[in-house]
Parts: C-alpha cells; structure tokens; sequence
C-alpha cells in the first residue's frame, strides 16, 4: 500500500494523470512515509527544504531525510548534509530529537497494531526491522 501512495504523490507532484498540486502529494508522501517506506521519507525531506506543498521548514526537512537515511535510503544522507549546511548548529540535534520521537511514534502504534507481528501491520520490511529492534 505504501509504494502505492508513494507513486500517488509522485504523480500529484510532477502532474502526471492529474492535475500538478503540491499538498496533494505531500498528503500522500507523507501516508507512504509513516508506513516506513524511505523513498516517500526522502520525498517529504526535499518538499520541506523546497517549500514545495508546506510551508519550507529545514528542521523537518533535516528530519525526515534522516530518517530515510537510517532505512538506508541511498540519496538522503546527500540531500541531508546539503540541508545541515543552511541550519544553524543548534537545529541540528533538534532536527535528530524530533526524528527519534517521530520514529518512536511510529514504531509504537505498529507494535500496538500488530503486536510483535509487524510483519502483520503492512509495512516496509526495512522498517520492520528497524521498529524490531527500534528503543530510541
């Protein structure tokens, strides 16, 4: 479901089928991306940077492309450095604390979901095992 949402967002953001409407795809970026999946987390990350769809927030655009770089995410560790260097030295760990809490979030609800089935909870394997072992 989340590569689904995902390719939904692609599609508002670039126009493609349908009309171009940036918060369109970050309404479905962000569905895909609390469901664990790396490439919607990177995605959120560049509109935040950009203020494509949101008002432009490097704090959550730090945040979010963190979060893709954890599940390993091959462009985010890139796209993340180039938003560090804007950001003061004291946003930084801020960015990092509301990415652990973001991720703790997350991580709970599955496990409530599914209990320690989240295979069972329909979500991105990396992020299974990331929530597995995930005690922030």
């Amino acid at each position: 479901m989340a590569s689904a949402q995902y390719n939904l967002g692609q599609m508002y953001r670039k126009g493609e089928g349908v009309i171009q409407d940036y918060a369109e795809a970050v309404k479905w970026y962000r569905k895909a991306a609390e469901q664990g999946y790396a490439l919607a987390q990177s995605n959120l990350g560049v509109v935040y940077a950009s203020g494509e769809g949101v008002i432009q927030d490097n704090l959550y655009a730090h945040m979010w492309l963190n979060i893709a770089a954890s599940l390993d995410d091959e462009e985010a560790p890139e796209y993340r450095d180039r938003v560090a260097k804007k950001m003061t030295p004291e946003d930084i760990p801020q960015a990092q604390k509301l990415g652990k809490r973001r991720l703790q979030m997350v991580c709970d609800a599955f496990r409530k979901i599914a209990g320690e089935d989240l295979g069972a909870a329909n979500i991105e394997n990396r992020f299974i095992d990331f929530c597995k072992t995930w005690r922030g």
